[in-house]
């Protein structure tokens, strides 16, 4: 078999089937499908079922839930392609995406890994498409492509699986596995995958369609998980980019990010709290803060202005701002 298609399913008895037959009807139909049902306890398993029967490529695995890096996992330690992908049981694929993928990867020895672009659906009272189209490249190592990671992590799909392509060695020579975190499962695992890839090639094609629906976000998490999680993704993107030669080219782009996010973790969470100069005097002379603080320039007006308040340890500005900001914003103003 040419391709293994990894999709862990939990409880999406109301997307599988459109999933599914998007690429049962693929142009190209030389893949296994490895279907992972995760402990769902709604009709998902018999939904799993119901297609093994009907098609002899489907494998399914019935598993106690345990996530989605234990279901990928299991996914893997089944496959039997030269290629592997990994799909979202609730999203769906163009008729083409396997054959385009396919032809990009099989034609040289040396590329590892092919990624399309996609389609991000919003569910909300009224549907909303954004086509994500890319520029069709090929980069001749993991670092010359880092030199435009800030364009593709921008563009919203560096982080992601499943508008990717993967020669499978890569994966199973260097034991890799995905590693149970709250979130960016993805990321992660790219963060350990990339840096033993040869060549990648990038094709312009929207091929994949992802739904946006109940997204996380750092303002909705609690105040610990906020500050934890954009703790993690800094530390866990400034040492990929170090064991990738790439940190230098990129430290603005990450540090900008990592001081929008403590920008949101003080307006969401400190600002409704007691103590609060006390505990932005705390957070501005943390290691972490004080280092990206020495490397952010970010644009937005918003962000420009929090940045100089921490740069400048000026706590009680810090509050007399937002407080302005909370009021301006109730008047729909932008900033």
């Amino acid at each position: 078999m040419k391709i293994s298609i990894i999709i862990p399913a939990y409880n999406c008895e109301k997307y599988l089937n459109r999933c599914l037959d998007s690429v049962l009807n693929q142009t190209y139909n030389e893949f296994e499908i490895i279907l992972v049902n995760d402990g769902s306890t709604d009709k998902t398993s018999d939904i799993c079922d119901e297609y093994k029967a009907i098609d002899n490529r489907i494998k399914v695995i019935h598993k106690e839930n345990g996530g989605v890096s234990s279901a990928r996992n299991i996914g893997i330690s089944k496959s039997t392609g030269e290629y592997i992908m990994f799909l979202d049981s609730d999203d769906w694929i163009e008729r083409d995406m396997v054959e385009k993928l396919y032809n990009n990867i099989s034609k040289y020895d040396d590329i590892d890994m092919v990624m399309c672009g996609c389609y991000l659906e919003f569910s909300s009272k009224e549907k909303q498409i954004l086509q994500i189209k890319l520029k069709n490249k090929t980069y001749d190592s993991t670092e010359d492509y880092l030199k435009e990671f800030s364009y593709y992590r921008d563009k919203g799909v560096f982080g992601y699986l499943w508008n990717k392509i993967f020669r499978s060695s890569i994966i199973k020579d260097n034991q890799l596995l995905f590693k149970k975190y709250s979130i960016a499962e993805d990321l992660f695992f790219l963060y350990e995958l990339l840096p033993y890839c040869n060549k990648i090639k990038v094709i312009e094609d929207s091929l994949y369609n992802y739904m946006h629906e109940n997204e996380y976000s750092l303002s909705k998490s609690n105040k610990e998980d906020s500050l934890y999680i954009n703790n993690l993704f800094y530390d866990k993107t400034k040492e990929f980019l170090y064991n990738t030669n790439s940190y230098e080219i990129n430290k603005e782009y990450i540090s900008n990010g990592y001081i929008q996010g403590i920008s949101h973790y003080i307006l969401n969470n400190v600002m409704c709290e007691d103590n609060k100069i006390k505990k932005l005097r705390k957070l501005y002379k943390s290691e972490k803060v004080k280092e990206a603080i020495c490397y952010s320039n970010p644009k937005p007006i918003f962000y420009n202005i929090m940045n100089r308040l921490i740069k400048f340890n000026l706590p009680i500005t810090t509050i007399a701002f937002l407080d302005t900001y909370k009021i301006i914003k109730k008047r729909n103003v932008k900033l």
